[in-house]
C-alpha cells in the first residue's frame, strides 16, 4: 500500500489472510506471492497474474470492503466472457466460504433487475446449495472446475 495509508496495512493484511485462509482451507485457490495496492501504480493500473494480485487495498480498506475485494480477486475466470449463471455460481460460493456473502447479495441485487437475471441467481443459489454440503475437497474441486466451465458454457 502507498505509505499515506500504510497505517493501515497490519488491518488489510490480517482480512485478506483470513479470507486466503478460508479458501486455500477448501484447496480452492492459490495463494499469491504479493498482493499490491493498485494505488501505487498511479494512472496505469497493472493486471494482476497469478503471482502478483494487484488490488483496490486503499479505497476497499476506505469502504470496509477489502475481504470482499481480496475474494473477487480470487476467483479467477481463465477468460473474459463469463457465464452468467456459472460466474455467478463460481462468485456466490466463494462469497458464502469467506463469510462475504451480505455484500455479494447486496451487489448483485444491483445489477439483477431483469428476469433473465433474477433467473440467473435462483439457479446459481440453487447450485451453491447443493456444493455446500459436500466435503471441503470436494467443493475446492468444484470451485475449480467451475472457473473453466464458466468460460465454455453456452454465452449467448
Amino acid at each position: 500500500m502507498p505509505e499515506a495509508t500504510s497505517q493501515h496495512l497490519g488491518k488489510v493484511r490480517r482480512e485478506a489472510t483470513e479470507v486466503l485462509r478460508d479458501l486455500q482451507g477448501k484447496n480452492a485457490v492459490d495463494i499469491p506471492a504479493t498482493m499490491s495496492d493498485q494505488m501505487v501504480n498511479g494512472r496505469q493500473p497493472k493486471a494482476s497474474t497469478s503471482r502478483i494480485w494487484y488490488l483496490n487495498l486503499t479505497y476497499a480498506d476506505h469502504s470496509g470492503d477489502v475481504a470482499y475485494e481480496v475474494m473477487q480477486a480470487a476467483v479467477r475466470f481463465p477468460c473474459t466472457r463469463v457465464d452468467p449463471v456459472k460466474g455467478r455460481e463460481a462468485m456466490l460460493w466463494a462469497a458464502t466460504v469467506t463469510n462475504q456473502q451480505a455484500t455479494f447479495n447486496k451487489r448483485d441485487a444491483q445489477i439483477s433487475r431483469t428476469a433473465e437475471a433474477r433467473r440467473a441467481q435462483n439457479e446459481a443459489r440453487a447450485a451453491v446449495s447443493d456444493v455446500l454440503t459436500k466435503p471441503d475437497v470436494e467443493q475446492g474441486r468444484w470451485f475449480r472446475s467451475s472457473l473453466s466451465e464458466a468460460c465454455h458454457a453456452d454465452i449467448k
